[in-house]
C-alpha cells in the first residue's frame, strides 16, 4: 500500500482544546484528523536532565493525563484521548500511511509503535 501525502489546511476559527501542556508534536492520521502529543504538567527546562542525560523527575511517575489527543479538524474538540500513565516526557509523533502511531519519549529514551 502506498503512503498518502496529507497536507494540512489552516483553520483560523479553530480554537483547539484548553489546558494542554507543552505540545511536543503534531501529526495527521490517515483520515485527516490532527493528533497532538503533549506533556500535560511536565516541562522541559534547562535542568530536566543531568549532564549524563539522566531524567531528573522520574520520581513523579508517568503522566496521569491522556497525552495523545485526536482532534476534530473543524472545531479542535477532543474526539479521542489515550496515552495516560505511559509517558514521562513526550517528544515526537509520526503517523504513517498505515495508521501506525510512532511516538518518542525523551525521558525514557524510547520509541513506541502503536497499532490500532
Amino acid at each position: 500500500m502506498e503512503e498518502k501525502l496529507l497536507i494540512p489546511v489552516e483553520n483560523r476559527d479553530w480554537q483547539g482544546p484548553e489546558n494542554l501542556g507543552q505540545i511536543s508534536g503534531v501529526s495527521v492520521d490517515p483520515s485527516g484528523y490532527p493528533v497532538v502529543f503533549h506533556r500535560a504538567d511536565r516541562l522541559w527546562r534547562y535542568d530536566t536532565f543531568t549532564n549524563d542525560n539522566v531524567y531528573q523527575e522520574e520520581y513523579k511517575g508517568p503522566i496521569k493525563e491522556n497525552t495523545v489527543l485526536t482532534l476534530d479538524p473543524n472545531t479542535g474538540e477532543i474526539l479521542r484521548g489515550w496515552g495516560n500513565h505511559t509517558f514521562y516526557l513526550p517528544h515526537g509523533i509520526h503517523i504513517d500511511g498505515f495508521g501506525n502511531v510512532w511516538l518518542t519519549d525523551i525521558a525514557l529514551h524510547q520509541v513506541f509503535k502503536v497499532t490500532f
